[in-house]
């Protein structure tokens, strides 16, 4: 369904397209328009060149640019990625500027950062303050621990065929 009204209150809804979509308090499968504003809503998919997040959440964001404030998102492809005060599952963005917030995966060619947790960051160029759960030294001792409990098992396997 194409809807040519940009201001969706209080609706749940399938396929919205338009120049501009914005929703309040309203839910949505499939969003493509070229600005999409969602305020306290919830979004599938939404494909946008600009997309802001008040207090929202959204399955998958592929934009140029977007901007996440008090949101959650599961998975983001975009050129430029602001975030705060949010939570993000993975996301490939060429520049990034993250605060205050949580990233499971975050891989991008510049990354600024406050105040951020991160379980894996892959960044040509990091600045700031982020908490990686996972860094080169931890992930080396992972990897090695993991061996170790294979030979073992690989092992113990053997001992009770014989």
């Amino acid at each position: 369904m194409s809807v040519d009204v940009t201001e969706i209150d209080q609706q749940q809804l399938n396929d919205v397209s338009g120049q501009t979509v914005t929703l309040t308090q309203s839910s949505a499968t499939h969003i493509d328009a070229d600005r999409v504003e969602l305020t306290q809503s919830v979004a599938r998919i939404i494909d946008a060149d600009a997309v802001e997040l008040n207090g929202s959440i959204a399955q998958m964001v592929e934009a140029e640019t977007a901007r996440l404030t008090g949101s959650a998102v599961l998975g983001a492809r975009t050129e430029t990625l602001a975030v705060e005060q949010s939570v993000l599952g993975l996301a490939r963005t060429t520049d990034a500027t993250v605060a205050d917030s949580a990233v499971l995966m975050l891989a991008g060619d510049e990354i600024q950062a406050a105040n951020v947790k991160a379980f894996f960051v892959y960044a040509g160029k990091a600045e700031g303050e982020v908490k990686a759960l996972v860094d080169w030294r931890s992930a080396t001792v992972i990897g090695a621990v993991a061996g170790v409990v294979l030979f073992l098992l690989n092992l113990l396997g053997r001992s009770r065929r014989a």
